[in-house]
């Protein structure tokens, strides 16, 4: 969606009613209740100048306040990372995923070199960036195993 700014509350928890995938609007749950919070604190975060600029917040239900915490603060370095890249290292970025993460199929749709590739992925810290993703990730499979949710 870039360059469209969104924000994304994600709530972790039990839905209490019938899904019904025609009016999504009537379901809720303490996940819906933990997403809507989430988005509340990141408008109020906006207001404020010393805070940073992430757009995810994941609020989880039960003895999971240190995971969300550390959660919550990758996806704000996350956000700092990506809001430093430019328009171009996006573009690149965005070549290099959709080309199965290959820098040569990248560079041949870009009609740049591969090291051209390498060097904005690198500079633009992606390979950082995509690490952090992968933690988080693998933090809400392990915290979906056990809570069954």
């Amino acid at each position: 969606m870039f360059p469209i700014k969104l924000r994304f509350g994600i709530g972790i928890g039990k839905i209490d009613t019938e899904i019904n995938r025609d009016i999504p609007l009537g379901t809720d749950g303490p996940a819906y209740h933990n997403a809507r919070k989430m988005i509340d604190v990141l408008k109020k975060q906006e207001k404020k100048y010393e805070t940073g600029n992430s757009n995810v917040m994941i609020c989880s239900q039960g003895d999971n306040e240190q995971i969300d915490m550390l959660l919550n603060s990758i996806f704000s370095l996350c956000s700092a990372l990506k809001a430093k890249w430019t328009l171009r290292q996006t573009e690149i970025i965005s070549t290099y995923i959709s080309s199965d993460k290959n820098q040569y199929k990248a560079a041949e749709k870009l009609g740049i070199s591969q090291s051209s590739v390498n060097k904005a992925l690198n500079n633009s810290s992606y390979y950082t960036y995509e690490k952090a993703i992968n933690v988080i990730s693998s933090v809400l499979s392990e915290v979906k195993g056990k809570n069954n949710v």
